[in-house]
């Protein structure tokens, strides 16, 4: 199931293994897709005490 939801509701997780290698050049590309296409996959969250925590797709949310 698709739902949207606010932003500010979704937290990074701390276990993101992508967290050290950010790429600001890759980061242009994929928002400069995502503006062209859209978001052809989107990010998964799971519920956590502070709202939501991203699964997958952080680079994405990043992007956007």
């Amino acid at each position: 199931m698709t739902v949207r939801m606010p932003l500010d509701q979704i937290k990074e997780s701390d276990l993101n293994p992508r967290k050290q290698r950010a790429n600001a050049q890759a980061g242009k590309e994929l928002a400069a897709s995502i503006q062209a296409i859209g978001m052809q996959q989107p990010p998964t969250v799971r519920k956590n005490c502070d709202g939501y925590e991203i699964t997958a797709g952080n680079r994405r949310i990043a992007a956007a």
